[in-house]
């Protein structure tokens, strides 16, 4: 029945609270990957600052190439974020119109 239900709304294209839930849980997993994208770059930033005081240039170079990377990884996690928290406001948007609209079908 469950199956049935979520087909019938994917065809009229139904919002349903699975889709705004699951749009929601996008949003908090994206976020978390980039929390967690930031702490690592604390972390390449101290060890950074570490080489550069012990004079290890190798070390210090290779640092901040990495550093380098992951900045570009949280723009984009950034981006995604922005994106999926664009999805939901739309989805929620959607729903809201859709029980407006049945509630003057009635």
């Amino acid at each position: 029945m469950e199956l049935a239900q979520d087909v019938k709304e994917k065809i009229t294209g139904h919002v349903t609270d699975k889709d705004i839930a699951n749009a929601a849980q996008k949003v908090a997993d994206l976020k978390a990957e980039l929390a967690n994208e930031q702490h690592q770059m604390k972390e390449i930033q101290l060890a950074a600052q570490l080489a550069e005081q012990s004079h290890n240039l190798h070390e210090y170079e290779a640092l901040k190439e990495k550093e380098v990377k992951v900045k570009n990884q949280e723009r984009d996690f950034e981006r995604e974020i922005a994106e999926a928290e664009g999805d939901y406001i739309r989805l929620v948007n959607e729903q809201m119109v859709q029980k407006h609209s049945h509630k003057h079908k009635s």
